[in-house]
């Protein structure tokens, strides 16, 4: 996903779907109005798209808002749950909690916030959705606690899960312990933890502590690995990665223990 900057006037309005010109050719690029001009011309527009970079490799990309493209469908078929398609499972989200699912219908991991759960009802916006991403934000509140747990997808299986909290009462009080834990009945892989993020450098980066992403085999055979990255810069909770039933359950707490 990349921003782009627009001057007034330039593109009064863009297709969901738009046409990218690269090194390679052609591509199609998911585009999402963010922001526009008084004028009513866009003024910063999302685009998302497939792109295969090595470290530190840069890529340069035209494009023609105003080209005619070939319309395509959406990754979103919404519904209760609400199921995303990528090439290589569905998702399945619910109040925020995710479910991966392989061909046959077989569950092959579960991903969902913990911590306080206010009694109010969820309210389910979609803030984007196309060929390449869909990006969906449930919110919860009641008269102590809200919550925010946004679910991000892309065409390529990679699943981005935030979770916020917010207390609305008078006063000082201990931010409670949240996260989120995933549990992968038949998956494999090593256990670990529980790693705590407050040992690391804030300079330290992902590359050099392998053990901050763990990875699991499915029981379809699919690889993946897990990150908490902002636990990571903020140097706060713990990681661990336990066998359950079979399977595997891996848990990032925002709070380390007192």
């Amino acid at each position: 996903r990349v921003p782009v900057p627009l001057p007034e006037g330039a593109v009064p309005d863009a297709p969901t779907v738009i046409s990218v010109q690269g090194e390679a050719g052609p591509v199609t690029a998911q585009a999402h109005t963010v922001t526009r001009h008084p004028d009513g011309s866009i003024r910063r527009m999302m685009l998302s798209m497939p792109v295969n970079l090595a470290s530190g490799q840069d890529a340069e990309f035209a494009f023609d808002a105003s080209a005619a493209t070939v319309a395509q469908p959406s990754m979103l078929r919404a519904g209760a749950p609400e199921r995303i398609v990528t090439d290589r499972y569905s998702v399945l989200v619910s109040g925020g909690r995710v479910q991966l699912v392989g061909d046959g219908g077989n569950v092959l991991a579960i991903v969902q916030p913990v911590g306080p759960e206010p009694g109010g009802e969820m309210e389910l916006t979609v803030l984007d959705e196309g060929p390449h991403l869909t990006w969906l934000r449930y919110h919860q509140a009641d008269e102590e606690w809200s919550r925010e747990v946004d679910v991000e997808v892309d065409r390529l299986g990679e699943v981005t899960l935030t979770h916020r909290i917010q207390i609305h009462l008078d006063g000082d009080h201990w931010t409670p312990d949240f996260g989120f834990e995933l549990t992968a009945p038949g998956a494999e892989g090593a256990k670990s933890g529980p790693l705590h993020f407050m040992q690391y450098e804030t300079s330290a980066k992902f590359a050099d502590h392998s053990e901050l992403l763990p990875e699991m085999t499915l029981a379809d055979g699919t690889d993946i690995s897990l990150a908490n990255p902002l636990a990571f810069r903020q140097n706060r909770g713990t990681l661990s990665v336990q066998a359950t039933n079979g399977g595997l359950e891996l848990r990032s707490n925002r709070n380390e223990p007192v």
